[in-house]
């Protein structure tokens, strides 16, 4: 599989730096000085034709706090008001979930880079298809400090790498409920024991226009 480092240097080149200081139920004080991303990528749906915005999240430094279980993300057409959007749990899906968003519309491409990752990485042992790389690329994320072959710098790259291994693990989200062309902005916050953060990030997009990518 080609390496597309064009990915990795999109996130690297507009990515939005905030402080986990944010990562406290809202009104509260927060401490910490990890930093994560919060970006807002436009590309065609390559099945409907319509524009579709990829929400991507993450630690840039050292790991997102434990005790955040989940995110919140909003969206709003300035200068009007922000209006929930999705609730996405931080934790691993399933392998038959992960299957799911590969066989979604304008997911084909990213599912035969999977594919392609899956029979490379595995020495041509991975199952083709969209179950058996799904079920392939679960058991690699599955891996925890101990187990053998894991390889936390490989998760990392996977799930910056590819928007639906991202958001297997909770650190993505796609929004094809664009209703017209325009500029959109997206808020995230976190959850902490039910409580929610102060924001920890914006990003403002024209889906008028596709993200050009750094190659």
């Amino acid at each position: 599989m080609t390496i597309k480092t064009n990915r990795i240097g999109s996130i690297l080149a507009v990515a939005l730096l905030v402080s986990v200081r944010g990562l406290s139920p809202a009104g509260g004080v927060g401490s910490g000085g990890d930093r994560m991303y919060f970006i807002a990528l436009v590309e065609n749906n390559l099945d409907t034709g319509n524009p579709q915005v990829l929400l991507d999240w993450g630690p840039f430094e050292r790991a997102i706090p434990d005790d955040l279980t989940g995110f919140r993300i909003y969206r709003r057409q300035p200068p009007g008001s922000f209006s929930l959007l999705s609730e996405v749990d931080r934790s691993l899906v399933d392998a038959e979930t992960l299957a799911g968003f590969y066989e979604e519309p304008g997911e084909g491409l990213r599912a035969a880079d999977a594919e392609m990752f899956a029979f490379n990485n595995s020495s041509g042992s991975a199952i083709p298809g969209v179950t058996g790389t799904a079920e392939y690329i679960h058991e690699l994320l599955s891996k925890t400090p101990g187990d053998e072959g894991y390889n936390p710098m490989q998760q990392m790259f996977l799930t910056r790498f590819d928007v639906d291994i991202a958001r297997a693990k909770g650190l993505a989200f796609i929004d094809r409920t664009v209703a017209s062309p325009g500029m959109y902005e997206y808020m995230i916050t976190g959850l902490i024991d039910g409580n929610e953060t102060l924001p920890l990030g914006k990003s403002l997009v024209d889906t008028s226009q596709e993200t050009v990518r750094p190659q």
